[in-house]
């Protein structure tokens, strides 16, 4: 195998519907805990699940979640990072693996246990209350904030210009537009331009 792609089933406890995105951002950093100890590079967490190194893709992320009354009782978190991949299809052309970007093959078991090990910690933050703490360091880890960046309105189909501020507490996109107000974005209005 060359790449790691796994599940983590996840009971929990004491967390709403209401703070949802903070899983998300949890299991974000989870990973971009475990990549900064490789030492990789250029590291963000690129909006609404990807990790970056640079302009490139290395991790994917899905969470589903099950819900019951107003409390979320699991979730199973999805996550597919390239490891030990030398090359990619043409069409993934800003893909790219730890072993293209460290120069090192990379053992996969020990990578594997420290991301569980780190989202176990990371949600039982959030468990425990830790929300504004984890919503701060997910902000300082992400891709493009404060630099200007095209991005498309899924909507019209119209490029536009912005800046990113965040992401608010309910997971929209914040954009600072050109007339400097803020937009707030959800995953189907608003995407990254194609560079």
């Amino acid at each position: 195998y060359k790449n790691l792609t796994f599940s983590i089933f996840t009971p929990l406890t004491k967390l709403q519907i209401k703070h949802q995105a903070y899983l998300n951002f949890a299991v974000s950093l989870a990973i971009y805990d475990t990549l900064l100890t490789y030492n990789v590079p250029k590291l963000s967490i690129k909006w609404p699940n990807d990790i970056m190194s640079a302009e490139k893709k290395i991790c994917g992320i899905l969470i589903e979640t099950t819900f019951s009354h107003l409390e979320i009782k699991n979730t199973i978190i999805g996550i597919g990072l390239n490891v030990n991949q030398e090359k990619f299809p043409k069409k993934l052309f800003n893909a790219s693996s730890l072993k293209n970007i460290l120069k090192k093959e990379i053992d996969l078991e020990p990578l594997m246990n420290t991301i569980v090990e780190k989202t176990k910690y990371r949600i039982s933050s959030i468990e425990s209350g830790k929300f504004s703490q984890t919503h701060e360091e997910y902000h300082e880890a992400l891709y493009k904030r404060g630099i200007p960046t095209a991005f498309v309105d899924k909507k019209t189909k119209l490029l536009f210009m912005g800046i990113i501020t965040g992401v608010s507490s309910i997971g929209n996109l914040q954009i600072q537009l050109e007339d400097d107000t803020i937009g707030e974005y959800g995953l189907k209005e608003v995407s990254f331009a194609k560079v």
